[in-house]
């Protein structure tokens, strides 16, 4: 059968051990048994024959009639062997241990037997047996004595025994018996296993057979057992295991048929990595964009621009999402960086931003043009409004000349920080790096609010941890805190605005709270947008521009630091920024 019939091998020889070992430890346990059995049922035999023959005994031994009780003993042994059929033989010893007669042999000739174990328990009292060899006989026997007794001293003893060797003659054919017994019992064991085996291996063979056809990719693969119970139940469980499969595997067809579709669709470039950096697979838009095959190649070889590779190490040291923009020949890609876990494996998606960037540089540019034109005008405006509310006496057209100045202060305001922002967004900024006196800068901060909060009957509270060591922009972050408590201060009616400024992680942590009217949580996304406030009316009555918080938003981006928000409506808001220590 080969190695196909490997399992129904298995099977077989299995009952096969199981019958022939149950059978040897049967049969020798039986055997064995039987054997004690017999053995002690002569013992018994013997005990009776030895008590049955006492009172003949004991008088002879009492008065130590030595003769008579040796004619006596060949008598009584005679007559024993006729009836019994087996050889017994017959000895009477006395109370020393002197042997006064037997049936078998001389006992003048026969040594001193109270060394004997039956004979020392039967002077004892008690009924001694014991199968030892006879060095007399020079056979092996079974021995059985009981004590001959007066009312005051055991003065003898009694002891029938056995040639063991007339026992095992009846038992030899008793073996043979169990022999033939046993041997038929192998035979129709083994017949009822192979039956049996072949009967449980069957099923098991068809499941093989189908479980290969469905590893083949046959999902039409079902079996039939013509059986009951668990085989039965098994044969079930993998019709409805290759059923699943089949439909998950139409599943993922259409699945990877439609992700392909998409993938081809998408206008991104996708290229998937693996841990040394080479291309595993990536979607057409990604060929049109580099031109160049990516089979067998590393990413750095397809896009020859030295940060991404700088990229790449990054992801593959944090494992953390991130994108970043990269510039290529004459195109701008804003690249997302992810790492698949379950398969352990770097996706990178280049999603092209070159007409994106070339209008935000037309609109920056515009800003900028406008901002420029836009200050001289409004500069001579003012100076002229200032000098017309100099001259002028009449209460009336003064009030007209404020609003006039008022508004165009608002503007000038907003011309200045679209040309802050303008410069940021353009990178013009550079960062004067030095270290900070914060005590020196929140005591010249303190100057300015302290009188607006206690104007608006607010509570001014400022923290700053002591030796705070730190490099970094100082213009730049006191515009950042300047800002934050002019927002703080402009939406909060009651109540108090908090400053706090310390170290966490080499980073410096700057917090601004108040107890305002919040931010719904609808504008909360929106609040670092040019121009976009969540209260317009407000913003309008205080004069604000609307660009505060983009201004921030892009120092906070130069100095590579993070600003998150927290903001309940009614409740007041917190700010949060970490900024990373500048020094080289």
């Amino acid at each position: 059968m080969g190695k196909k019939a490997t399992f129904f091998k298995k099977i077989f020889s299995g009952y096969l051990v199981i019958i022939i070992l149950s059978i040897l430890i049967i049969s020798t346990v039986s055997y064995n048994v039987i054997r004690n059995h017999y053995v002690e049922t002569l013992a018994s035999n013997l005990k009776k024959i030895s008590t049955a023959l006492r009172p003949e005994i004991k008088p002879l031994v009492k008065k130590k009639k030595y003769r008579n009780i040796e004619e006596k003993v060949v008598e009584i042994a005679k007559k024993l062997n006729e009836v019994k059929r087996l050889k017994v033989r017959l000895t009477i010893i006395g109370d020393q241990g002197k042997v006064y007669g037997d049936s078998e042999t001389d006992p003048t000739k026969m040594d001193n037997h109270k060394s004997r174990p039956e004979i020392a328990q039967a002077l004892k009292g008690k009924v001694g047996q014991v199968t030892r060899y006879s060095r007399t006989m020079d056979k092996e026997m079974l021995y059985i004595a009981i004590p001959i007794k007066t009312e005051k001293k055991v003065i003898g003893a009694i002891r029938t025994s056995l040639y063991l060797k007339d026992i095992n003659q009846l038992l030899n054919s008793l073996e043979w018996k169990l022999f033939y017994i046993f041997l038929g019992v192998t035979v129709v064991s083994i017949f009822i296993s192979l039956i049996l085996s072949k009967s449980f291996y069957t099923p098991f063979k068809k499941l093989k057979q189908a479980a290969k056809k469905l590893s083949k990719g046959n999902f039409d693969t079902r079996v039939y057992l013509n059986t009951e119970g668990e085989v039965k139940k098994l044969g079930d469980t993998f019709n409805d295991m290759a059923e699943q499969i089949s439909n998950l595997f139409q599943e993922i067809k259409m699945e990877k048929e439609s992700l392909d579709c998409i993938l081809s669709s998408v206008f991104a470039g996708i290229v998937v990595l693996n841990e040394m950096g080479k291309v595993k697979s990536a979607n057409d838009r990604f060929l049109e964009y580099f031109g160049k095959e990516y089979e067998d190649k590393y990413l750095w070889e397809i896009l020859q621009e030295g940060k991404i590779s700088d990229y790449f190490e990054k992801l593959k040291e944090r494992k953390e999402n991130f994108s970043r923009k990269i510039i290529w020949q004459d195109k701008s890609f804003l690249c997302s960086f992810s790492y698949a876990e379950a398969k352990d494996e770097y996706i990178i998606v280049f999603n092209d931003i070159t007409e994106i960037k070339k209008v935000e540089k037309v609109k920056e540019d515009f800003v900028s043009n406008v901002s420029h034109e836009l200050r001289t005008p409004l500069t001579t405006i003012k100076g002229f409004i200032e000098t017309l509310k100099m001259e002028e006496e009449d209460e009336q057209k003064n009030k007209y000349l404020d609003i006039m100045q008022k508004h165009t202060d608002r503007l000038i305001n907003i011309v200045k920080d679209l040309l802050t922002l303008s410069k940021l967004e353009k990178g013009e900024e550079a960062l004067n790096k030095q270290q900070i006196d914060f005590e020196e800068l929140v005591q010249n901060l303190n100057k300015i609010y302290q009188p607006k909060t206690h104007e608006k009957g607010l509570e001014y509270n400022v923290h700053v941890d002591s030796d705070i060591d730190y490099v970094g922009d100082e213009f730049k972050i006191s515009q950042i805190i300047t800002n934050l408590i002019d927002n703080a201060i402009k939406y909060t009616d009651e109540g108090e605005v908090s400053l706090s400024i310390s170290k966490k992680n080499q980073n410096l942590r700057i917090e601004v709270e108040d107890t305002g009217i919040g931010i719904p949580e609808e504008d909360r996304k929106r609040i670092f947008e040019r121009f976009y406030v969540a209260d317009k009316s407000r913003s309008r009555k205080s004069g604000g521009t609307g660009l505060g918080l983009s201004i921030i938003k892009h120092i906070i981006m130069l100095h590579s630091g993070t600003i998150s928000v927290e903001s309940t409506p009614g409740e007041g808001t917190k700010f949060e920024i970490e900024l990373p220590d500048l020094r080289d």
